[in-house]
């Protein structure tokens, strides 16, 4: 089978990834090989954090625009505040599924 994207659906022939309404929510992940849910109304966190704040991290909570395109999807999103900011994409390479991260804020930035 083809790896694909649709819907907000990502699948290759091991998994199969089905988001929400938004970026934040996983309806289920399935592994394909065996058929078995490994996960059922999920929630994922996207956080940046700065060498300067380590134990402060930034909530990226908000949703500006979500695509789907092809055999991927792109969100951006942004903090509370709109100064620190996550393009995401989310596509199937090589049987694989590849978050791509891009961080943009005012302060250098450690880790997303």
């Amino acid at each position: 089978m083809k790896a694909r994207c649709r819907a907000g659906i990502l699948s290759t022939r091991r998994i199969r990834i089905e988001f929400g309404d938004s970026p934040f929510t996983i309806r289920r992940i399935i592994n394909r090989c065996t058929g078995q849910t490994v996960c059922m109304g999920g929630n994922q966190v996207f956080l940046i954090r700065l060498p300067s704040d380590v134990s402060e991290p930034v909530f990226v909570d908000r949703t500006i625009s979500v695509a789907a395109a092809g055999d991927e999807l792109r969100w951006i999103l942004s903090d509370s505040t709109g100064q620190y900011r996550i393009s995401c994409r989310v596509s199937v390479v090589d049987e694989e599924i590849c978050f791509r991260i891009v961080a943009d804020a005012p302060k250098p930035v450690w880790i997303v």
